[in-house]
């Protein structure tokens, strides 16, 4: 977010994500989370919501 504010014309799109420095309960690993993102068919979503839906049995909710 930093190099973003500070040269937006070196950025041409940004992802940015939660990355607090907190244990989480669920032990799904990140290739698994990348995994099953890529299985998503992103041309008929419509909604985050929908996506949700596709990743929930794949991606447990837990709370630090």
């Amino acid at each position: 977010m930093t190099f973003a504010q500070k040269y937006p014309e070196a950025v041409q799109k940004l992802v940015v994500v939660d990355v607090a420095p907190v244990g989480y309960k669920n032990t799904t690993t990140n290739q698994e989370i990348i995994c099953n993102l890529m299985d998503i068919d992103l041309d008929k979503l419509k909604t985050r919501k929908e996506a949700d839906e596709q990743l929930k049995p794949y991606i447990p909710v837990s709370s630090p």
